[in-house]
């Protein structure tokens, strides 16, 4: 929809999917798809506390001059609003100057 929307993200290591939540997509008009298959367990096998993935929405992320077409599955995450997790991070390799708070992607693969 053209929707330009400025948030700050969680960086997940442990998380293997990138996650958006549901009430923050609502409120930003994003165009929010049902899955054909619902989510409803972790990669552990135990049951997802915040309940099953049924919706996603595809995004195009920006990070500086940086930009991707993502798909986010959503959930409710509370005053967490974005998830970068473990696949989009080891694609990038992205460099963190953890004093500023500043994301590098000087490795950044060439299908980018």
């Amino acid at each position: 929809t053209g929707t330009i929307c400025t948030r700050t993200a969680l960086l997940d290591s442990r998380a293997t999917g990138m996650f958006m939540d549901l009430a923050f997509a609502r409120e930003n008009g994003l165009d929010v798809q049902l899955l054909t298959h619902p989510i409803f367990y972790n990669v552990d096998g135990t049951l997802n506390e915040m309940g099953s993935v049924c919706k996603e929405v595809e995004v195009i992320l920006w990070i500086d001059d940086h930009s991707k077409q993502v798909v986010f599955s959503m959930i409710r995450l509370g005053k967490t609003k974005l998830i970068i997790g473990h696949t989009w991070l080891h694609h990038h390799n992205l460099e963190i100057n953890w004093t500023t708070g500043k994301l590098t992607l000087t490795q950044c693969l060439s299908d980018c």
